[in-house]
């Protein structure tokens, strides 16, 4: 029941910290508002994890740990929370991933149990991943350009649908990823965590979504719908690959950096440098600082706890 509950809250605050990767992009271009945003993203994020959640079950506690020791659960979770509650508070956005993947990389090597070459594909994946979305976003927005109508009433009408499906995939792939990885730290049957992972989520995104969602589609890049709907895209493609793979990967940095393709294309403006640099030196640090909660919790907690 513990690790239940500390999944579901951990399920909450995905919502509400990484809704930002979901539909920053469409409050920025203006087409919807928040609220109506962020319900779409819920519902986006509670149908990945329906259909798709089960994938990235494996990740950590088989492929990565090859433990089902339910204090190892505990501790991930734990400090994984405490890594995300922090960087929500500061409205900055942070993958839940990052932050599990330091800590059980760092309980792998002490327990002796931490599969190396599964550890060093994941790492990689953070900085391979991001790069690549960013070309990639870059040249379907050049296609979308090109392609799209030149009325403006009929490209204005496309851009609206694009920018919603694009979004929505978003939601999705996050539910399918991220929130999947919680299914595998759970000892509770799919039939049960499933479900109600797919409403904490929800209710995080819809409830506390907001703040992170301002930071990504106001503070860090101008973007239009065309620019928009091509860094969704190019973001949700590349985080459903990986969920194939049951590669866990972080949503918010490979949507933030897909903004940037469409940027340096055609020249948008970045709006905000210091925004930039405080969000890459989380990304960067978060890992390290889950891999030293997540050993402190570990050496804390007695052997004998049955959760």
């Amino acid at each position: 029941m513990l690790l239940l509950l500390l999944s579901l809250i951990a399920a909450f605050a995905i919502g509400a910290n990484n809704a930002s990767a979901c539909i920053g992009a469409i409050v920025g271009a203006g087409l919807m508002d928040e609220s109506k945003a962020l319900l779409l993203a819920g519902i986006g994020i509670a149908l990945g994890i329906f259909l798709e959640g089960w994938k990235m079950k494996p990740s950590i506690l088989k492929y990565m740990i090859n433990s089902n020791d339910p204090k190892i659960a505990a501790c991930l979770l734990i400090a994984s929370l405490i890594v995300l509650s922090i960087v929500t508070f500061f409205a900055l956005p942070l993958s839940f991933s990052q932050a599990l993947v330091g800590g059980a990389i760092g309980i792998g090597i002490v327990t002796g149990n931490l599969n190396w070459g599964f550890a060093g594909l994941v790492s990689l994946s953070w900085l391979y991943a991001p790069l690549v979305s960013i070309p990639v976003a870059g040249l379907i927005y050049l296609v979308l350009r090109r392609i799209l109508p030149r009325g403006i009433f009929n490209r204005a009408q496309i851009n609206a649908i694009l920018v919603v499906l694009s979004s929505f995939y978003v939601a999705y792939v996050l539910g399918a990823n991220t929130v999947g990885l919680l299914e595998g730290m759970t000892e509770s049957s799919d039939a049960v965590s499933g479900p109600l992972l797919a409403i904490s989520a929800f209710l995080g995104s819809y409830i506390g979504g907001k703040t992170v969602t301002n930071t990504v589609s106001q503070d860090i890049v101008g973007i239009s719908p065309i620019a928009s709907s091509g860094a969704s895209f190019s973001g949700a493609l590349i985080v459903e690959i990986m969920t194939q793979l049951a590669i866990p990967v972080s949503v918010s940095q490979i949507g933030v950096a897909a903004l940037f393709g469409p940027a340096l294309a055609r020249k948008i403006t970045i709006s905000n440098h210091s925004k930039i640099i405080k969000i890459v030196l989380i990304w960067a640090i978060a890992p390290l600082i889950g891999m030293v909660l997540a050993l402190a919790f570990y050496a804390m907690l007695p052997n004998s706890i049955y959760f």
